[in-house]
């Protein structure tokens, strides 16, 4: 008996210290993950802090190169008077305000009469630069109020052209792009800020905003409103157009001729061209687009930027509505005129 007494006790024994033990255990487990849950809380929040500090670094990095961008540009207020007369000396410092920006390949000034004012080395793009000595001529009588045309052709970097402050005599600046067009705004406030007192942007009419909407949107532009006007020209002639507070079809037939001059020189001088861009000083512009057939798509619209997406589903419609007789381009235009 004492005997049994004695192994139950021990047994019982046993058990305590089993279970001591392992509450014991437990405990330490416990304690352990909650260290290692603390070591994780302060390595986020050391990792957050990091991060925070790296944004804010980042930030001022930015900020830093906004400035620099910024002063190259337009912070460095011009302090010269623009000369009397147009020298090589002066006329360089339109394109040197141009170098470095990542749009910008190549730029070179060139005067009236097409022959170059600043030095080049792209043999392309001095060709393209004889341009000047018809896009001058044209944008005084037949495209009045234009001073910028920008050229985009297929498998080449584009070309922009910018008409330069009263003194310099007519010269135009002309830049070749890198992977796309120059900023527009970047090169007004590289013209403007090259000299002080500059008569920078002539005056010129409104292409839009003439006239309301019609009670009946044109079959030709009943899209997403992205352009005020559109017209097809085809033998030097407008044989269908419509507009939404765009020009006068009169006014528009005035400018067709001068168009169809304009798209002759750029392909014999730069070669032939996707789209031909004229920006005025109001933030309006005027698209010229070939077509097939001889024809050609021009459209006018305002603001930065052509929405690309919109041209392409106006070219497609237009291309379903027309047929290859002219005439039946102008009798569907009437009809939808008249419905």
């Amino acid at each position: 008996m004492i005997e049994l007494i004695t192994i139950a006790a021990g047994v019982g024994m046993g058990a305590v210290g089993c279970g001591v033990g392992m509450l014991i255990g437990r405990r330490g487990e416990a304690r352990r993950a909650a260290l290692d849950l603390e070591d994780h809380r302060i390595d986020a929040d050391r990792a957050a802090e990091n991060h925070r500090r790296d944004v804010e670094a980042l930030s001022r990095a930015l900020d830093e190169l906004r400035g620099r961008a910024a002063i190259s540009l337009a912070g460095s207020l011009p302090r010269d008077a623009a000369p009397d007369r147009p020298t090589a000396r002066a006329l360089e410092r339109f394109p040197a305000r141009l170098r470095g920006l990542a749009t910008v390949d190549e730029a070179v000034v060139a005067q009236a009469d097409g022959l170059l004012a600043t030095p080049v080395d792209d043999a392309q793009l001095a060709r393209a630069a004889t341009l000047v000595a018809d896009l001058g001529p044209l944008c005084d009588m037949r495209l009045p109020g234009f001073i910028g045309l920008t050229v985009e052709r297929r498998g080449q970097d584009p070309l922009t052209y910018r008409l330069l402050p009263d003194w310099t005599g007519g010269a135009w600046l002309v830049v070749a792009g890198r992977g796309g067009p120059v900023n527009g705004l970047a090169l007004d406030t590289a013209i403007a800020g090259a000299f002080v007192g500059q008569n920078h942007v002539p005056p010129s009419q409104m292409l839009t905003g003439r006239a309301p909407p019609p009670a009946s949107t044109p079959s030709i532009l009943d899209m997403d409103g992205a352009f005020q006007a559109a017209a097809v020209v085809a033998d030097g002639e407008l044989v269908a157009y419509g507009a939404i507070g765009g020009p006068a079809r009169d006014v528009m037939a005035h400018m067709v001729p001068g168009l169809v001059a304009l798209a002759g020189r750029v392909r014999h001088w730069c070669g032939a061209p996707l789209t031909l861009r004229l920006d005025n000083p109001h933030g309006e512009w005027l698209v010229w687009s070939p077509l097939s057939d001889g024809r050609a798509l021009v459209v006018v619209g305002a603001g930065p930027v052509v929405d690309e997406l919109a041209l392409e589903r106006l070219r497609g419609r237009v291309r379903r509505i027309t047929t290859t007789s002219v005439v039946e381009v102008e009798d569907f235009q009437i009809e939808e005129q008249a419905s």
